[in-house]
């Protein structure tokens, strides 16, 4: 671990127990940078605040560094809980491995590892980028401004996550749900990625539906191309007015002409269902009018139904989805009971 190394040497030189050709070493990387000087300079200061006077000579270093060593990469890999839990670690297993007239000095030496630590952990974290995500709730749409300007209408009970800056070679967000993207075209790629596909773009403006297993992508400007996350080299490039999609870990449908206004109705406020399994419907209504609606029948679950609602009560909505498929729906005060 290149960061334990110098580290140790640090903690070496400060205790006086540094050979001649580690000291050549450790002058060599201060001399890299003004961070490497800083957190030597850093870890100087809390020893000489920590120091304990007239102590005894620390025990063997090469040996007490491998025991800590462990316990600060234990804490490294759990860094979400904190660095205070690795300190109470260290000072209650002091009395197991350091003799009583070595505790003052290896005392000394873990508030050192201690402060080097949180140093570690703070510059590894800051060095990753800031996620954040937004969620909409059942009968929530809302849009959302991206950083590099692109927009983004997020339908309801969906999720984006995207960085707080994007990177300088890359736009990358994730979604769970639907979503419409109209992105300012850069010279960096887009990419959303679903849980079963990635879609990549430069500038266009183009809808994405991750729902299950199940990734559609309607393009209404622009060009698109539409891949596999599990299968890399099968993708699709579609166009203005196509559509494909990818169920499960397959390879994506070929491209299909389609009417993208119609389909694309619920940035409008419309549901719109096309040849769509009952299953499907249901699952919808119920984001859409944040209730529950059951099948009483699981053969109901694959009849399909082609429609339009906009701004109708979820009864109508019912009725008419009921009088197509010649079934009958009732309400026992907590949901609604579709059946044959």
């Amino acid at each position: 671990m290149e960061n334990s190394k110098y580290l140790k040497l640090c903690t070496k030189a400060l205790a006086g127990e540094i050979s001649p050709e580690e000291k050549k070493e450790l002058e060599k990387w201060l001399k890299i940078s003004s961070e490497n000087q800083l957190f030597y300079d850093k870890i100087k200061r809390t020893w000489e605040l920590t120091a304990v006077q007239s102590s005894p000579p620390l025990p063997d270093i090469e040996e007490e560094w491998s025991t800590v060593e462990k316990s600060l990469d234990v804490a490294i890999a759990k860094r979400k809980k904190g660095v205070t839990p690795l300190f109470k670690h260290i000072v209650n297993n002091l009395s197991t491995f350091v003799e009583p007239r070595y505790r003052p000095a290896a005392l000394s030496a873990a508030a050192v590892l201690i402060f080097a630590a949180a140093f570690l952990i703070w510059r590894n974290q800051s060095s990753k980028p800031y996620l954040q995500e937004i969620l909409t709730q059942n009968r929530q749409r809302i849009q959302i401004n991206l950083p590099d300007g692109s927009v983004v209408h997020l339908n309801c009970s969906s999720s984006i996550k995207f960085p707080k800056r994007f990177s300088n070679n890359l736009r990358q967000v994730t979604l769970s749900g639907e979503a419409f993207f109209d992105v300012t075209h850069n010279k960096k790629p887009f990419i959303v990625v679903t849980n079963n596909a990635k879609v990549t773009v430069l500038g266009t403006k183009f809808d994405v539906r991750a729902r299950d297993e199940q990734t559609r992508v309607i393009v209404k400007t622009g060009r698109v191309m539409l891949g596999s996350i599990k299968l890399n080299n099968k993708n699709v490039v579609l166009s203005k007015g196509q559509m494909s999609q990818i169920v499960g870990n397959v390879s994506p449908q070929p491209p299909q002409n389609v009417d993208v206004d119609h389909l694309l109705g619920w940035l409008e406020g419309k549901i719109v269902f096309e040849k769509t399994p009952l299953i499907e419907i249901v699952a919808e209504l119920e984001r859409n009018y944040d209730v529950t609606i059951k099948l009483e029948d699981p053969k109901l679950s694959q009849k399909t139904l082609t429609a339009t609602f906009k701004n109708l009560p979820i009864e109508t909505v019912l009725s008419s989805i009921c009088l197509t498929l010649n079934s009958h729906y009732k309400f026992d005060g907590k949901k609604y009971i579709i059946t044959n």
